[in-house]
Protein backbone atom coordinates (compact mmCIF):
# COMPACT_ATOMS: atom_id res chain seq x y z
CA UNK A 1 0.00 0.00 0.00
CA UNK A 2 2.81 2.38 0.89
CA UNK A 3 4.48 1.85 -2.50
CA UNK A 4 1.26 2.66 -4.34
CA UNK A 5 0.70 5.73 -2.18
CA UNK A 6 4.23 7.00 -2.85
CA UNK A 7 4.13 6.43 -6.60
CA UNK A 8 0.61 7.84 -6.93
CA UNK A 9 1.77 10.97 -5.11
CA UNK A 10 4.71 11.43 -7.49
CA UNK A 11 2.53 10.73 -10.52
CA UNK A 12 -0.07 13.27 -9.46
CA UNK A 13 2.61 15.92 -8.89
CA UNK A 14 4.80 15.40 -11.92
CA UNK A 15 3.46 12.71 -14.25
CA UNK A 16 4.91 9.45 -15.47
CA UNK A 17 8.00 10.75 -17.26
CA UNK A 18 9.24 12.73 -14.25
CA UNK A 19 8.42 9.86 -11.88
CA UNK A 20 10.42 7.36 -13.94
CA UNK A 21 13.25 9.87 -14.20
CA UNK A 22 13.24 10.27 -10.41
CA UNK A 23 13.33 6.50 -9.91
CA UNK A 24 16.34 6.27 -12.25
CA UNK A 25 18.02 9.05 -10.28
CA UNK A 26 17.32 7.24 -7.00
CA UNK A 27 19.01 4.16 -8.42
CA UNK A 28 22.00 6.24 -9.57
CA UNK A 29 22.52 7.65 -6.08
CA UNK A 30 22.04 4.31 -4.35
CA UNK A 31 18.59 4.70 -2.83
CA UNK A 32 17.22 1.88 -5.00
CA UNK A 33 18.65 -1.26 -6.52
CA UNK A 34 18.21 -1.88 -10.23
CA UNK A 35 15.63 -4.57 -9.53
CA UNK A 36 13.65 -2.34 -7.20
CA UNK A 37 13.68 0.49 -9.73
CA UNK A 38 12.44 -1.85 -12.46
CA UNK A 39 9.59 -3.12 -10.26
CA UNK A 40 8.63 0.43 -9.29
CA UNK A 41 8.65 1.49 -12.95
CA UNK A 42 6.30 -1.40 -13.77
CA UNK A 43 3.94 -0.29 -11.00
CA UNK A 44 4.21 3.31 -12.19
CA UNK A 45 3.19 2.30 -15.71
CA UNK A 46 0.15 0.53 -14.27
CA UNK A 47 -0.90 3.48 -12.15
CA UNK A 48 -0.29 6.19 -14.71
CA UNK A 49 -3.28 7.71 -16.46
CA UNK A 50 -2.60 11.11 -18.03
CA UNK A 51 0.83 12.67 -17.89
CA UNK A 52 1.17 15.93 -16.00
CA UNK A 53 2.97 18.31 -18.32
CA UNK A 54 5.39 20.96 -17.07
CA UNK A 55 5.60 19.80 -13.49
CA UNK A 56 8.90 18.94 -11.83
CA UNK A 57 9.61 17.22 -8.57
CA UNK A 58 11.24 19.58 -6.12
CA UNK A 59 13.61 19.02 -3.18
CA UNK A 60 10.69 18.47 -0.80
CA UNK A 61 9.32 15.76 -3.10
CA UNK A 62 12.71 14.03 -3.11
CA UNK A 63 12.94 14.26 0.69
CA UNK A 64 9.52 12.67 0.94
CA UNK A 65 10.66 9.93 -1.44
CA UNK A 66 13.69 9.27 0.76
CA UNK A 67 11.37 8.82 3.74
CA UNK A 68 9.30 6.28 1.78
CA UNK A 69 12.44 4.43 0.65
CA UNK A 70 13.78 4.35 4.21
CA UNK A 71 10.49 3.04 5.62
CA UNK A 72 10.24 0.37 2.93
CA UNK A 73 13.87 -0.69 3.41
CA UNK A 74 13.35 -0.96 7.16
CA UNK A 75 10.37 -3.28 6.57
CA UNK A 76 12.44 -5.51 4.28
CA UNK A 77 15.21 -5.75 6.90
CA UNK A 78 12.78 -6.98 9.58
Amino acid sequence: LEVFEWLDEMLSRAGEEATVSALEYYEDIGWLSEGSREELEDITAGLSTADTIGQRLNIDDHRESLLYVARLARRLDN
